[in-house]
Order: C-alpha cells, then sequence, then structure tokens
C-alpha cells in the first residue's frame, strides 16, 4: 500500500499519486508532471514550478504548502 496526499484549493483539490514506481501530480484528472518522491511533488506545486492550470490561473497563486504535513494523508492499494 502507499499513500496518496491530497490538498484542498478552491480551485480544488490537488493530489499526489504512486503510480508505476513513479509520484504524479494530478489535478482535475491532468498530470503536472512526475516525481521521485512526493516531498519533490510538493515543493514543484508549491513554487509554481509546474504549468498554469488550463483557466490561466498560476499555481504559485494557490498557497499550497510544500510541507506534507499540512496534505491530508490517505492510504491506497
Amino acid at each position: 500500500m502507499h499513500t496518496c496526499y491530497t490538498f484542498d484549493t478552491a480551485h480544488g483539490p490537488f493530489h499526489i499519486l504512486f503510480v508505476d514506481a513513479q509520484w504524479w501530480l494530478i489535478y482535475d484528472g491532468e498530470s503536472l508532471g512526475r516525481y521521485a518522491t512526493p516531498e519533490l511533488a510538493a515543493c514543484d506545486l508549491s513554487s509554481g514550478a509546474v504549468p498554469l492550470l488550463a483557466d490561466g490561473t498560476r499555481v504559485s497563486e494557490l498557497a499550497i504548502s510544500g510541507d506534507l504535513n499540512f496534505w491530508r494523508a490517505a492510504l491506497v492499494r
């Protein structure tokens, strides 16, 4: 089992999921990148080092924490 991380924003939830031996950063069903660790994914998301959202929103303006302690964690199979 692995952990899935979720961070809720006014634009909807962002997820970090473990799939095929990599951590994927997902928003609204689309991948924003894949990472070696969930910490790297959260850091890139919090700093805005990911693509603009489809509506042109800059992720760095959403105040998403780079610290996984502020994300909701759940075990998934």
